[in-house]
């Protein structure tokens, strides 16, 4: 008897169908007592996240507001941009050149003997390439600052 024909037999016994209703209905008490519970701690943990949105555009806008009552302040943004692009372009770059190295490191070397090395490598690209997007995301957020204090967005 294969899985089908044993499951054809089950579904015909009354047995089977009596096991499903109680199944059903333990569920279904269970999710009546759960519902409320789950409920309250979403509406919890959307409540607590819409307070951190606000209190992060109050922020903001106090930034902002600060940044243009001083103008040392916007300069210093500015270069900060600067220096975050620069970073993340200078990055990038080494990770890159570290990958290039990498592969003809291992394309030259047995691989057996070279494994730490060619994970230290690889950890050291991943490093390099984390950086540069994290620099390009940093110069994204000064360049962003500097559109709203110049209304150019």
């Amino acid at each position: 008897m294969n899985l089908r024909d044993t499951f054809l037999l089950d579904i015909q016994s009354y047995q089977w169908w009596i096991s499903v209703v109680l199944v059903g209905v333990v569920i279904h008490v269970a999710a009546d007592y759960i519902k409320p519970f789950v409920s309250k701690k979403v509406f919890a943990i959307l409540k607590s996240f819409r307070s951190d949105l606000i209190s992060e555009s109050e922020t903001a806008k106090r930034e902002l507001e600060s940044l243009r009552k001083s103008q040392v302040k916007q300069i210093t943004l500015a270069i900060s941009e600067m220096r975050h692009r620069f970073l993340g372009f200078f990055y990038l770059v080494v990770g890159l050149t570290a990958i290039y190295m990498l592969h003809t490191f291992l394309k030259e070397q047995e691989k057996t003997y070279f494994v730490a090395l060619a994970v230290t490598q690889f950890s050291a690209v991943i490093f390099f390439i984390t950086h540069s997007l994290d620099h390009w995301f940093k110069g994204i957020d000064d360049g962003k600052m500097l559109n709203k204090l110049n209304n150019w967005s």
